[in-house]
């Protein structure tokens, strides 16, 4: 008898470690440090950013942070020694949005300045830039085709951009409603 419960304890504490494996988080339930961002008066290019962050985007392994300034800088920090490793002056305008390639080697940006700009990591160069009629939201590198990236410009459909070439492909919404947001008041 105690080898019959013994052996359903050990059956529900695998399904127990299964589920809670499947559904365990991938982020620290407690914060395990800070990036210490301290303002330099000396006008140095590493003196961090004059005032404050707009957006932040972890690379894939999780090893390097790019955040997006204001002043339309980028840092780029490293997470293991928690230092800055590069700055990149970007744009004219606050970053709004950026996204790192698959293999971390290049960074979308985009800016309230009308651009997007694909950077170099390595050697902190703007390899291209794209002008839009409006500011940009949002910008994302494509996972499974790294020459493709959408672009998401503020009231106009979002963008498929083919880097090579710059061929521009507009996504059309299949149906004008579903972009409508219904929501109710609760009282």
């Amino acid at each position: 008898m105690n080898l019959e419960l013994l052996g359903k304890a050990h059956n529900l504490r695998f399904i127990t470690l299964y589920f809670v494996e499947a559904f365990h988080q991938n982020y620290p339930e407690a914060a395990d440090g800070y990036l210490e961002r301290i303002k330099k008066d000396d006008g140095s290019k590493d003196a961090g950013c004059a005032t404050y962050a707009i957006t932040l985007q972890f690379n894939r392994v999780g090893s390097l942070l790019a955040i997006g300034c204001n002043d339309g800088r980028i840092e780029i920090w490293d997470h293991v020694t928690r230092r800055i490793s590069k700055v990149l002056v970007a744009h004219a305008h606050p970053v709004c949005s950026l996204s790192w390639s698959r293999d971390s080697k290049k960074l979308l940006s985009a800016s309230t300045d009308n651009t997007v700009s694909i950077w170099n990591v390595l050697s902190s160069a703007c390899e291209q830039t794209f002008q839009f009629p409006c500011p940009v939201m949002k910008v994302q590198f494509n996972a499974r085709k790294p020459d493709q990236l959408l672009v998401c410009p503020m009231r106009h459909a979002p963008v498929v951009i083919s880097v090579p070439s710059g061929a521009p492909t507009i996504i059309q919404p299949e149906d004008e409603v579903s972009f409508r947001i219904i929501f109710s008041a609760r009282p």
